[in-house]
């Protein structure tokens, strides 16, 4: 809790000063009447009948409402603030490849799909303030998350990739086309789809030609990035359940990739480790730069009338006792 105006807090000195000198019996006394009783001498001694067991009500009741008016000057009051950006962001859909060569085959200590998600992590972080949305793919697509302003929501979704059961295979232009479905409405002046893969396409109802040619329309930036080296081998030779083309040495085919990202003024990269993966979104970030500002929103709660309306309660209860309890002659 902070005080917005806390110079008032100055007005308490003169209010201690005077509960002081009261307190010291220096000021206020009351007027008195003397006159002669003769019960008050019965059995040698005075007897007092005063309200002496009310008089630090009293006493409290002419201070305290004082002390609370000064608090409720001062104004108490709580802040939070919230950073809004001003300006243009991107939108990405992240296009995923979720066959099996990626859940199987490594790029350093991980599996290509984990590899692919820890990048695409570390991305995100440095933009934190763009929408996001994610595809995977594979024969078919399924959108995992839509495009969305709520990270929490899209790393939820990101971390489940790898549960996804979609038929095995690689057609890119499926991939990229469901992307552009969710881009196509969007009203954000940046749209850019990255699409990852780790080798070559696979005939399917939407070619990679097309989904280029659909995205240049729109305007849409294709990044494309390749997994793996060649010559590594796609799955491992204990994964008997596959075919013997699956065990065959990696057929990467970087022309389909790369004409994908060249129609729609995007960019082709090649991953062969960990850390070139991370140089590339560090270089696609580098590229869809904006202007974005921060604006300082601060929202501020006030507690004025928590004082306020107590020290009028307790100013009137005070005048109320004091007239009726404690009558004084005129």
């Amino acid at each position: 809790m902070m005080l917005a105006s806390p110079w008032y807090l100055l007005l308490l000195l003169p209010a201690l000063a005077v509960l002081w000198l009261l307190a010291h019996g220096k000021l206020g006394r009351d007027a008195t009447l003397v006159f002669s009783y003769l019960n008050l001498l019965k059995h040698g001694r005075l007897r007092r009948r005063t309200f002496q067991s009310f008089s630090a009500f009293r006493f409290l009741g002419r201070f305290l409402p004082i002390f609370l008016f000064i608090f409720a000057l001062s104004r108490p009051q709580t802040a939070s603030e919230e950073l809004r950006p001003v300006g243009e962001t991107t939108e990405f859909v992240f296009v995923v490849e979720d066959s099996s060569s990626m859940l199987h085959a490594k790029l350093g200590q991980q599996n290509r799909l984990d590899a692919v998600k820890t990048a695409i992590r570390e991305f995100i972080v440095r933009r934190a303030y763009d929408r996001l949305g994610l595809v995977a793919f594979a024969q078919t697509a399924s959108t995992l998350c839509p495009v969305t302003a709520d990270h929490t929501t899209f790393l939820e979704r990101l971390d489940r990739l790898d549960e996804v059961s979609l038929p095995d295979g690689r057609v890119h232009g499926i991939g990229v086309a469901t992307a552009l479905n969710r881009l196509k409405g969007s009203s954000a002046r940046y749209r850019a789809v990255i699409l990852i893969s780790d080798g070559a396409p696979t005939p399917g109802i939407i070619d990679a030609d097309a989904a280029a040619q659909a995205a240049s329309a729109l305007g849409i930036h294709v990044y494309a990035v390749g997994i793996g080296a060649e010559g590594e081998r796609i799955l491992p030779e204990s994964e008997p359940v596959y075919a013997p083309d699956r065990l065959a040495k990696h057929n990467f085919d970087e022309r389909a990739l790369f004409q994908m990202a060249r129609k729609t003024g995007g960019v082709y990269f090649r991953a062969r480790d960990p850390n070139a993966l991370a140089d590339i979104f560090h270089e696609i970030d580098s590229l869809e730069q904006y202007q974005l500002s921060i604006e300082r929103i601060v929202h501020r709660h006030e507690y004025f009338m928590w004082f306020a309306w107590p020290g009028l309660i307790c100013l009137l209860a005070h005048t109320l006792f004091d007239r009726i309890l404690f009558k004084k002659l005129p």
